[in-house]
């Protein structure tokens, strides 16, 4: 069995998160609107971005309101 957690985000022009993901999870984001930088990555609406699995902690900044899935 493999644990699943999805989490629904809505985040505001200008604000900041950091989140952090356990070793030997895959993790993935999918924006789907709004702009937002992962990790100084400019990342646009309908784009993808996959995470290392070995276990990080990564700071998502909204450039525009953003909602996305991770």
């Amino acid at each position: 069995f493999t644990p699943i957690n999805l989490w629904d985000l809505r985040l505001t022009k200008g604000h900041t998160s950091t989140y952090h993901v356990p070793k030997e999870h895959t993790a993935s984001l999918f924006l789907l609107e709004g702009k937002i930088t992962i990790q100084d990555e400019a990342l646009d609406s309908a784009e993808l971005a996959l995470l290392d699995p070995q276990g990080d902690t990564f700071t998502i900044t909204a450039l525009e309101d953003s909602k996305l899935l991770f």
